[in-house]
């Protein structure tokens, strides 16, 4: 990487010139601006952590887009997952009240998920959501496997006095989803 970019101002200038940009790459892809702007927020977080350790050997707009692209692909694979459920159940020609009921336990979990503090929010998604083992979250966000466990711990604690049952619900959906 580019050594300039290791520096706090150097970083800003490039963070201020691309992000526009692959807002609107990432939006042309996953058709979210929210999704759009969480994706190239967390590509930017993870550089910014991952400073000292990247090496870059493209041309840097080259890098920063292919990054974009791999993200709004696992978007977009992660809601072909949810979509697919949805055909799934339908498939199992489950009530109109099935799906309705599917789809709001999904809402609560997702609402619950994102009361949860933002650093342990972010290593729940990584593991839960993402599949990453708890060493590639301590490696993707320089910090401990110890700080990864606690944190998961804390946050499964949490979902757990906000959700009750409903966590049970989502921990069996999302390791049928990995299979």
């Amino acid at each position: 990487m580019d050594p300039n970019i290791r520096d706090k101002k150097s970083f800003e200038l490039i963070f201020r010139e691309y992000y526009p940009q692959l807002i609107l790459y990432a939006k042309s892809i996953v058709k979210s601006t929210e999704a759009s702007e969480d994706i190239v927020q967390e590509f930017f977080t993870s550089l910014w952590n991952k400073r000292n350790h990247v090496n870059i050997h493209s041309k840097i707009r080259s890098y920063f887009y292919q990054s974009i692209y791999n993200s709004c692909m696992n978007y977009v694979s992660r809601k072909q997952l949810v979509f697919e459920d949805l055909k799934e159940v339908n498939k199992q020609e489950v009530s109109q009240e099935e799906i309705i009921e599917k789809l709001e336990r999904n809402k609560i979990i997702n609402a619950a998920v994102n009361k949860l503090p933002k650093q342990r929010r972010r290593i729940f998604k990584l593991v839960c959501y993402e599949g990453l083992k708890y060493r590639e979250v301590a490696a993707l966000l320089n910090i401990s496997i110890n700080t990864v466990k606690t944190q998961m711990g804390r946050a499964l604690s949490d979902l757990r006095k906000s959700l009750g049952d409903i966590l049970l619900y989502f921990l069996l959906i999302n390791t049928n989803q990995g299979k």
